[in-house]
């Protein structure tokens, strides 16, 4: 049976490749596969397409790098936004003519990110039942589960998955395809998945891979709690497989953790997966985009995280204020980021190496909370990176945004809401243009 799986495109303000990959897609894909599907996969995200290369493509050192885009126009309910609107990815055109070299598929799954990117999977999924009329759309992902209604209403798809069951999504699959799987092995839970499916890509700049789902905390602002309830960590064995896999095969030296709290029980995980890493002798770069938690830096973990090569670690830091710090979570204070900003430069990197993640815009916050932070910040001479809030429906903080379950989700936008909520623009955008010139000097100093 032959099955597609599409990544939409992104429609928003801004978009940037820092190691983004539908890893959830790519699990999927392996997990049909091993079930002895044949898949097909079209990445509208993928900046290395061979037909799109060959027009435009960027990258830094660590294969990250800008989307091609296109401006479009505004939805009215963000059309005062003083921003441009964009689709992010492929060229249309690609996208249409990689469909024509694919077999009719018998079923064809749709993955969804951001509840926002929605104009994105409409237009994917407009396109896949206009070219292949009779074919049974599925579309799964965060969207999907987040804005359900929303999804069943407007995507256009056949069928709405809501959740991350794997046992349930293939019940699903092998209702609507009247395949019946008999006896083949499903797996029950993250800890059984198998490789990402990366050999699906004609070229990789990077790998993405997880090594936990879930988190130990219950942040006010994220979702992370709300897909995966238990903190599920997996063996070191089986996550040093899938890194020197990607290493052997395909010459992967970036890899970019997307766990929600890689640090948690470091002496039984990570730090096992890094020293036989090393070990081993491979030379890796590793990345961590969703950040780490600053208060389990240590001066050996921190001594570890240098000499395995993780490169700029990113630490959530969010606010200075300690009520907010507390009513958010309490995932970290400001002692605890001291603490490890201390730790890591001991340990070899320059204060400019290491990151912090700060908040604008949670509805906890007001805008002099945000400028007392990046004023404290720029005593400690680290890079300053300014996480825009996006409000995530049935979250804690999404009930005090005075948004409601049936507003239009283009609402959730990080470039939007707080736009939307301070109705100072001049303001963020000082505030945007000081955290900039502040990082620009830093790094010639070093530089």
């Amino acid at each position: 049976m032959n099955i597609l799986l599409v990544n939409p495109w992104i429609y928003d303000f801004s978009a940037y490749d820092l190691w983004l990959k539908p890893l959830g897609l790519l699990y999927i894909a392996g997990i049909l596969k091993n079930l002895g599907l044949n898949i097909y996969f079209i990445d509208c995200m993928d900046r290395c397409n061979p037909e799109m290369k060959r027009h435009f493509y960027k990258r830094d050192k660590y294969g990250c790098g800008h989307y091609y885009s296109e401006e479009v126009m505004k939805p009215e309910v963000i059309n005062f936004v003083p921003r441009k609107y964009k689709k992010y990815g492929i060229d249309k055109e690609i996208f249409i003519n990689m469909l024509k070299s694919i077999p009719k598929p018998q079923i064809i799954l749709v993955s969804s990110g951001m509840t926002y990117w929605y104009p994105g999977v409409i237009e994917v999924i407009k396109i896949l039942k206009n070219y292949f009329v009779d074919t049974t759309v599925l579309l799964g992902g965060i969207y999907a589960t987040l804005c359900y209604e929303h999804a069943k209403k407007f995507s256009g798809a056949d069928y709405v998955f809501s959740g991350n069951n794997i046992s349930n999504l293939i019940d699903i699959i092998s209702e609507l395809t009247k395949i019946n799987f008999g006896h083949k092995y499903i797996p029950t839970d993250f800890t059984e998945y198998p490789r990402p499916c990366y050999d699906l890509y004609n070229e990789l700049e990077y790998v993405a891979i997880r090594t936990s789902v879930g988190c130990i905390f219950n942040c006010s602002y994220c979702a992370s709690t709300k897909f995966n309830k238990i903190f599920i960590q997996k063996n070191p064995e089986t996550v040093i497989d899938e890194i020197e896999y990607f290493y052997e095969k395909y010459g992967v030296r970036d890899f970019a953790f997307y766990d929600d709290a890689l640090l948690v029980n470091a002496d039984g995980h990570i730090l096992k997966i890094l020293d036989t890493i090393k070990r081993d002798g491979l030379k890796c770069f590793f990345h961590t985009p969703n950040g780490l938690h600053a208060k389990f830096i240590n001066e050996k973990l921190a001594e570890i995280l240098y000499e395995s090569g993780f490169i700029n670690p990113r630490l959530g830091f969010e606010t200075i204020d300690e009520i907010v710090q507390q009513r958010t979570g309490n995932k970290v204070n400001t002692d605890e980021l001291l603490t490890a900003i201390e730790n890591l430069i001991k340990s070899g990197y320059k204060n400019i190496d290491i990151i912090v993640y700060i908040m604008l815009g949670m509805p906890e916050q007001d805008l002099d909370d945000v400028e007392k932070t990046v004023e404290y910040l720029k005593k400690l001479n680290v890079r300053i990176s300014l996480s825009e809030y996006s409000p995530i429906p049935f979250t804690d903080s999404w009930y005090k945004t005075g948004l409601r379950d049936d507003d239009d989700p283009l609402l959730h936008n990080k470039s939007v809401y707080h736009l939307y909520r301070y109705k100072d623009w001049q303001k963020i955008r000082e505030i945007k243009d000081d955290v900039f010139n502040y990082n620009k000097m830093n790094i010639q100093k070093y530089v």
